[in-house]
């Protein structure tokens, strides 16, 4: 078994996108993940644009694989993309990879190494 630390923050999506950048401030998560269909664009533009959060680690994910969506959050400068997994032990080991990864390596993020598996 892995042992992980991370410090772990949890957004609604029914707040406003300011009001959880302002959270996020607060906070400051270690990692942040974002569903690309709800809002995931937004959050990366005003993080990016953030003095405070340009340098948060940021992950999208979605449960469709359209290379539009990994284009789309590539673009907006998240750091990783990863297709939500339908079976529990894929997931596990897709954060396991996500949480033990030399983040360094993601600044910049390159495509070739965008989509983690």
């Amino acid at each position: 078994m892995t042992s992980i630390k991370s410090n772990l923050l949890i957004l609604e999506c029914k707040e406003t996108i300011r009001s959880n950048i302002q959270t996020l401030e607060k906070f400051l998560p270690d990692i942040l993940f974002l569903e690309c269909l709800t809002q995931g664009r937004e959050y990366l533009e005003a993080i990016r644009s953030n003095q405070i959060l340009r340098n948060l680690f940021c992950v999208t994910h979605s449960g469709t694989d359209y290379l539009s969506q990994k284009e789309e959050s590539f673009n907006a400068e998240a750091n990783l993309f990863y297709l939500k997994p339908t079976e529990k032990e894929h997931f596990v080991k897709i954060l396991t990879k996500i949480l033990t990864l030399n983040k360094a390596d993601y600044f910049p993020p390159k495509f070739e190494s965008f989509v983690i598996a």
